[in-house]
């Protein structure tokens, strides 16, 4: 929508009420403009993060290969992203980096199969992907959610 108004040219005591007209119908179509369409439809909200999908086969393939070692180029590949946009999408949707959601879910692990197993320690983080037995009661000692 062009704006389209005229200035008035000349104004003395008798075109005063021109004047206020004027005044008044360039205020209403201001007004008008302000409240129009476009400002009825609700603000749209910039995503950020991942999508749900891309977020669900990541974590479903990070589990499935808990006990690999991954690198953010391979796991980006596979949601189709690049490794920067991966890797602040990851952060953006579950609140940490990838590696730390990695070790989080391999100590929840770890915390399992010591409940239901009589494994040794360093068994349960071999199997996990842990190189040494003193890494997993390392980061045991971090709240873990």
């Amino acid at each position: 929508m062009a704006w389209r108004y005229e200035v008035p040219q000349h104004s003395n005591a008798a075109d005063g009420y021109a004047d206020d007209l004027y005044v008044e119908k360039l205020t209403l179509a201001f007004l008008l403009r302000l409240s129009g369409p476009e400002r009825c439809r609700p603000e749209r909200q910039i995503r950020t993060g991942l999508a749900n999908y891309q977020l669900r086969r990541i974590t479903e393939y990070l589990c499935a290969h808990l006990s690999e070692g991954t690198n953010l180029r391979e796991l980006a590949s596979i949601v189709g992203l690049s490794r920067l946009y991966f890797s602040s999408g990851f952060r953006q949707s579950t609140g940490m980096p990838v590696h730390q959601w990695l070790m989080q879910k391999r100590i929840s692990k770890a915390k399992d199969y010591l409940v239901a197993t009589e494994c040794p320690v360093a068994q349960i983080a071999l199997v996990l992907g842990v190189s040494t037995r003193f890494i997993l009661p390392g980061h045991s000692t971090r709240p873990s959610g």
